[in-house]
C-alpha cells in the first residue's frame, strides 16, 4: 500500500492537468491539507513529491509554483472561460459550445467564477498562463481590470458585451437590430404600445442599454409607443424577483397596461410571467410578451415564450478559438462575431395576440 502523500500528489497531478489550478501559483500546504482533509505533514510531503517530479518549483518568497509543459506544436490549446459565479443557463450553453470547439483540438476549457468586480480571481487567471480567454465582464471595470485588459488586445474574446472599442472581440448569438424584428412582430399582432422591461441598472459595460435604444428606435420608426420600466434600486435581489417587482409597478401605473412587453434580457420573464398570473392576466391573451436570445429555455416555458433566435453559433466560436490560438493574429473582418439575422421564433406568448384596442382609432 502506497503513502498517503503518494495518493494526494497524484490527485493534485490530475488537477494540473485538467486545469482545476487556473493560476501559477500553487496553494499552501496548509490550505491543500484543509482543502483534501490530511494533516499539514501529509501536504507538505505531497507537495515535496511533486516537487521532485518536476511539477513543482519553490520560488523566492516560498510559494511553489506550477510547471506547466512549455508549447509545442502538440500542444493540448487550454483556455479560461471568466464569469459571474452564479449559475445562469446562458452561461453554460456558452460554456457548453465553446467546450465541444475546443474538446475536438485536444485542449479544455476551464471556467472560472468571479463574485464581484473586484475579485482577484479576474486578475489572476488573466494572468496565468492560458492561451486565451474569454470573459464575461463585470458591469463596472475596476482600474486595474481595465488596465490589464488593455494589455491584453488579440488575447481576449469578450462575451455579449462590447469592448470593441479597446480591440477586444465581441461574441454573441445575434446582433442587437434583430430586436427591431421583435417589435415588427408586435406590430404586425395589432400592438400600438410595446413597453421593455430591464431589470438591471444602467451600467457602462453591459448590453442591456444598447437593447434598449434599438426597442426606442424601433418604436419611433413605426410610430408606436412604449415606456421603460428599469430597476433603480441595488441589485440584492435575483433577476426573476426584480422582475415580478417591476411588472407589479407596470400594472398600477396610471398610464394602463401596454399590449405587449418587451424583456431586456431572457432570464427575468419566469418573475414577469408570475406577476401576470397573479394579477390575473394571461400571456399571450391579455398582454404579448417576448424577449431577447435564450430559445431552448423560451419554447419550455408556459405559454412558450417569442423570442429572438440569439444562440451560440458553432462557425463564430470556431472563429474565436482559431483567432485566439493563432501567432499571428488575422484580422478579423469585424470585432462583432454574431450573426447578422436572426429568426424570431413566434411561440404561444404572442402568436394568437389580438390586443384590446384593435379596430380602435390611436
Amino acid at each position: 500500500m502506497q503513502p498517503k502523500y503518494t495518493d494526494i500528489a497524484q490527485m493534485v497531478t490530475r488537477r494540473i492537468e485538467q486545469g482545476d489550478y487556473p493560476t501559477d501559483t500553487f496553494p499552501s500546504a496548509r490550505k491543500l491539507a484543509s482543502d483534501v482533509g490530511v494533516s499539514y505533514m501529509t501536504a507538505r510531503k505531497a507537495i515535496a513529491h511533486l516537487a521532485e517530479a518536476g511539477q513543482l518549483q519553490q520560488l523566492e518568497n516560498g510559494r511553489m509554483q506550477i510547471i506547466r509543459p512549455r508549447k509545442s506544436k502538440r500542444h493540448e490549446p487550454r483556455f479560461a472561460f471568466i464569469m459571474p459565479a452564479l449559475e445562469s443557463f446562458a452561461f453554460l450553453e456558452w460554456l457548453d459550445r465553446i467546450n465541444q470547439v475546443v474538446e475536438k483540438m485536444g485542449g479544455n476549457v476551464r471556467p472560472v467564477g468571479y463574485v464581484h468586480g473586484e475579485d482577484k480571481l479576474i486578475t489572476e487567471t488573466l494572468g496565468a498562463d492560458f492561451d486565451g480567454f474569454f470573459i464575461i465582464p463585470p458591469p463596472e471595470l475596476s482600474p486595474l481590470l481595465k488596465q490589464q485588459l488593455e494589455r491584453m488586445v488579440s488575447r481576449v474574446v469578450v462575451m455579449w458585451y462590447d469592448l470593441t472599442s479597446m480591440g477586444h472581440p465581441r461574441l454573441d448569438g445575434g446582433a442587437f437590430a434583430n430586436i427591431d424584428r421583435l417589435v415588427e412582430h408586435f406590430q404586425s399582432r395589432g400592438c400600438r404600445r410595446v413597453d421593455a422591461l430591464c431589470t438591471q441598472v444602467k451600467r457602462s459595460v453591459g448590453s442591456t442599454e444598447k437593447r434598449i435604444t434599438i426597442w426606442e428606435k424601433a418604436l419611433k420608426d413605426r410610430g408606436m409607443t412604449g415606456k421603460l420600466w428599469q430597476y433603480d434600486q441595488p441589485e440584492v435581489s435575483i433577476s426573476e424577483q426584480r422582475a415580478y417587482e417591476l411588472t407589479q409597478r407596470m400594472l398600477k401605473d396610471k398610464s394602463g397596461k401596454p399590449d405587449a412587453l418587451f424583456c431586456v434580457t431572457a432570464q427575468p420573464t419566469v418573475g414577469v410571467y408570475r406577476a401576470l398570473h397573479d394579477a390575473g392576466l394571461q400571456v399571450g391573451r391579455d398582454i404579448a410578451v417576448g424577449t431577447f436570445g435564450a430559445p431552448e429555455r423560451s419554447q419550455l416555458m408556459i405559454p412558450s415564450l417569442t423570442t429572438v433566435n440569439a444562440s451560440p453559433s458553432q462557425g463564430n466560436v470556431e472563429l474565436a478559438v482559431k483567432w485566439l490560438l493563432a501567432d499571428r493574429k488575422p484580422a478579423l473582418a469585424s470585432l462583432h462575431l454574431e450573426p447578422e439575422i436572426c429568426e424570431v421564433i413566434i411561440g404561444e406568448s404572442s402568436r394568437d395576440f389580438v390586443p384590446e384596442n384593435k379596430g380602435k382609432k390611436a
